[in-house]
C-alpha cells in the first residue's frame, strides 16, 4: 500500500466508507506488528463489528465508574491473573493480538462490573480504544415504544410494518437486533 502506487488509505477514506477510525486501530491491534497486514474492506468491516461488540459489552457494564488505584496484593486472584496476562502479552514483543484477547477475557470473566471496567481502562492506556469516552447508553422512550410496536408487528407476521418501524428506529440513531431472548436495541455507531 502506498501513495505512489495509488492505493493509499486515509482516515477520511475510512470515514467516507462508514468506518470509525478506531476500527482501523482495532484491525491493527489484531495483527502482530511483525506480520504483514493485508487490508481489505471485508477485514475493515470485521474490525468495525468487533470493535462495536467490544464497546457494547463495555458500556453494558453500567455500574458507576469508580476509578480505583492499583492495590498490589489486594485485588482478587482472577483480577491479578488477568492483569498479569495482559502485561505479559504486551511485554512479549508487543503482542497486541494476545493483549486484545486478554481484554476480551476480562469482559467474559467473573469479576464484578466495576473491576472489569477499571481493569479494561488500565488496559486501554496501552490499547488506545478510548474506552473512557464511552458512556452508558440510555434508550429514549420513543425508541422503546417503537421497539414494542415492532415486536407486536412481528408477532402478527406483519413484516412490512415491522420493517417500516425498524427504519424509523434507525433514523433515530438506534438499531434493533432480534435475538432468541427478544429484541436488543443498540446505538448505531
Amino acid at each position: 500500500m502506498g501513495k505512489s502506487e495509488g492505493n493509499s488509505l486515509t482516515l477520511n477514506t475510512l470515514k467516507e466508507r462508514g468506518f470509525a477510525p478506531l476500527a482501523y486501530r482495532y484491525l491493527i491491534l489484531g495483527t502482530h506488528y511483525r506480520t504483514p497486514l493485508t487490508f481489505s474492506w471485508e477485514s475493515a468491516a470485521a474490525a468495525q463489528e468487533g470493535l462495536n461488540n467490544f464497546f457494547d459489552k463495555f458500556t453494558a457494564l453500567h455500574k458507576p465508574l469508580v476509578p480505583i488505584p492499583i492495590k498490589m496484593g489486594k485485588d482478587s486472584p482472577e483480577m491479578e491473573s488477568l492483569r498479569n496476562n495482559f502485561l505479559t502479552a504486551i511485554n512479549d514483543d508487543l503482542n497486541a493480538p494476545k493483549a486484545l484477547a486478554v481484554a476480551w477475557d476480562v469482559l467474559k470473566s467473573n469479576l464484578d462490573d466495576t473491576d472489569k471496567r477499571n481493569l479494561l481502562l488500565e488496559c486501554d492506556k496501552i490499547l488506545g480504544l478510548r474506552l473512557d469516552d464511552l458512556k452508558p447508553v440510555s434508550i429514549p422512550t420513543k425508541v422503546t415504544d417503537l421497539v414494542k410496536a415492532r415486536e407486536m408487528a412481528r408477532q402478527s407476521k406483519n413484516w412490512i410494518k415491522s420493517d417500516e418501524i425498524r427504519q424509523e428506529i434507525e433514523q433515530l440513531g438506534f438499531k434493533v437486533e432480534d435475538t432468541d431472548s427478544g429484541p436488543v436495541v443498540k446505538p448505531k455507531r
